[in-house]
């Protein structure tokens, strides 16, 4: 379940002139879309998980996750607009496989087979993203990003990859969306503190 309040969300953008956020920090992915960004993340680099925040409230969250973190993600946030990219993880059911051959028969029904990346293709990733975009209207847009967790390499990556955007630091918006808390999260604070 997400955290984010949407309506402050939309009025925090307003405010910033920006007319979307994109996050690529895990915790504020979590935070968004209210589910764990998968094991692509761990490499602390941009693109392996990306969620999209319009500023109009009564748009869908979008989001770019690995296909090993898609199913929990579906599951955990079924109304998120879910695009998903390769990561190197093969996720082919072989419990009833005896031999060499039903292993590529295995791969075959699952549509597994292929190269797959190192880690995983942020220009892959940043193209999911550019489709999002360009979906809701976005591709030419002024849009905040969590620049405080963003590697340099990977922003210019951004930048080349989406050209059109006008990319600014939203990471004070975030910030601001953060410091007030969902019931959920004191929930959460409450049993942590209690447990301390």
């Amino acid at each position: 379940m997400s955290d984010i309040d949407r309506s402050r969300a939309q009025q925090l953008m307003r405010e910033a002139d920006i007319e979307a956020l994109v996050l690529f920090q895990p915790e504020a992915f979590r935070y968004a879309v209210g589910a764990h960004a998968g094991v692509a993340t761990m490499w602390g680099r941009a693109g392996s998980a990306i969620a999209l925040v319009a500023a109009d409230a009564g748009t869908r969250l979008g989001a770019v996750v690995s296909d090993h973190a898609a199913p929990l993600v579906a599951r955990a946030a079924p109304d998120v607009d879910l695009r998903c990219h390769r990561i190197w993880i093969d996720m082919v059911d072989l419990s009833n496989v005896e031999n060499i051959s039903q292993v590529d028969d295995a791969y075959r029904r699952h549509n597994s087979g292929g190269p797959r990346p190192e880690t995983f293709d942020r220009a892959a990733c940043f193209g999911l993203l550019a489709d999002l975009l360009r979906e809701r209207g976005l591709s030419a847009a002024r849009i905040g990003a969590d620049l405080e967790f963003m590697p340099a390499a990977d922003f210019l990556a951004l930048r080349q990859a989406l050209p059109d955007v006008t990319w600014v630091d939203g990471s004070t918006v975030l910030k601001r969306l953060r410091a007030v808390k969902s019931e959920r999260e004191t929930g959460l604070l409450r049993r942590a503190a209690a447990a301390a």
